[in-house]
């Protein structure tokens, strides 16, 4: 038998990458991207969880993407207010990359 656990914390990655920035003296990308690269998260607007590859810090969630194969072109921001309801609070922090 076989028992997997799982650490399921209360805070939010956003809350995370604010404490991040708060205590860190050196590079906060990279202190970001240590402890949140490789990691799961559960998301809050569809109860799914994903593994964080990496982080854009080039990009917020004012940037677009191709949405479909038609090149309908689509901001994070408004394709998670259409599909999810869900509400984007700080349009200034990175995207996180999951290839899931």
């Amino acid at each position: 038998m076989d028992i997997v656990h799982k650490v399921l914390r209360r805070d939010n990655v956003l809350d995370f990458i604010y404490d991040v920035k708060n205590r860190c003296r050196g590079d906060v990308m990279e202190e970001v991207r240590k402890a949140l690269i490789g990691s799961t998260i559960l998301t809050s607007y569809n109860k799914r969880t994903y593994k964080v590859d990496d982080i854009d810090f080039e990009k917020s969630p004012k940037d677009t993407f191709v949405l479909d194969a038609d090149g309908t072109e689509s901001s994070y921001m408004q394709y998670y207010k259409q599909k999810y309801s869900a509400e984007v609070k700080d349009l200034n922090q990175p995207v996180l990359i999951s290839e899931n």
